[in-house]
């Protein structure tokens, strides 16, 4: 597809197949014919023809204006594999969010790691909170989080997946048996969070927020201790997952987890990858390329 959209952006640049052909150094018949793949390939239009000249259409536009963007990245994250600044001795700073269940990351770490042996790769898991601030602060070069707040000019912003919401509960909870939970069934339960201490009140009005949840919230540092507070009644679990896979074989086993719904919806979160343009490296480039490969599969 890539040289599909370089002999598309020729054709949209100059508003002529006849151009693109001779710049492109091949026979109109044969731009025609990538053009035509390429739409059948997407799906869509992308130009308008007539026997005098052509014209992009809505999709084309967008399609123009992204592609071109997308390839001067691919083309700099090139350029910068040749000149050498891709060095085999650097270190990669991940983080996670700490209530991330995917396994999407682990398996790009698996995979950049088995295709770059030489790098070292430094991943922890961080509140929401903790993640901002040290993609500020430059401690962490790439970070996998949700979205909470509008998109940073100041940031790469990769939108990876929509991940349903869950209420993770005791295997033996009278809820635990619901095939989907509304935020209104867990009025009179407890919701549980996992976030530092210093980042509770934050994390609290957010959920309080989102969730539209006016109960009392409890706090974990870690996600097996608020397990063993949910396994022990104490109350639900935030937790995320696939909704295409089956949700509760990926709970533990003294709990499950329900799909949570809000006003006849299922809750989601947009999850994202997120690193700072001034930090931009083309090891960044390529691990957020893997990442954006294992969540698309």
């Amino acid at each position: 597809m890539l040289q599909k959209t370089k002999t598309f952006l020729e054709v949209a640049r100059l508003l002529s197949f006849t151009e693109a052909a001779y710049v492109l150094g091949v026979s109109q018949s044969a731009v025609s014919q990538t053009i035509a793949a390429l739409e059948r390939e997407l799906g869509v239009k992308l130009i308008e023809r007539s026997r005098r000249k052509i014209a992009l259409t809505a999709a084309g536009r967008r399609f123009a204006d992204e592609a071109s963007r997308l390839l001067t990245s691919f083309n700099e994250l090139v350029e910068n594999i040749r000149s050498g600044r891709f060095d085999d001795s650097q270190t990669l700073r991940i983080a996670y969010l700490n209530v991330f269940r995917g396994r999407e990351l682990e398996k790009a770490v698996v995979n950049f790691s088995s295709a770059h042996p030489n790098i070292a790769m430094d991943v922890s898991a961080l509140s929401h909170e903790e993640i901002y601030e040290a993609l500020c602060a430059g401690t962490i070069d790439i970070a996998l989080s949700d979205q909470r707040r509008a998109f940073s000019e100041d940031f790469e912003n990769i939108v990876l997946s929509e991940t349903p919401i869950y209420a993770e509960l005791a295997v033996n909870h009278p809820l635990a048996g619901k095939k989907r939970l509304s935020v209104s069934d867990l009025k009179n339960e407890n919701c549980i969070l996992v976030v530092p201490k210093a980042f509770q009140d934050k994390e609290q009005t957010y959920y309080a927020d989102f969730l539209g949840f006016k109960g009392l919230f409890l706090f974990a540092e870690t996600l097996g201790a608020a397990r063993l507070m949910a396994s022990g009644g104490r109350g639900f679990l935030l937790s995320q997952g696939d909704w295409k896979r089956n949700a509760e074989k990926e709970a533990s086993v003294s709990t499950i987890r329900v799909p949570l719904f809000k006003s006849g919806r299922l809750l989601k979160e947009r999850f994202c990858a997120f690193y700072l343009k001034t930090r931009r490296r083309a090891l960044i480039e390529a691990f957020s390329a893997t990442l954006k490969e294992e969540f698309s599969r």
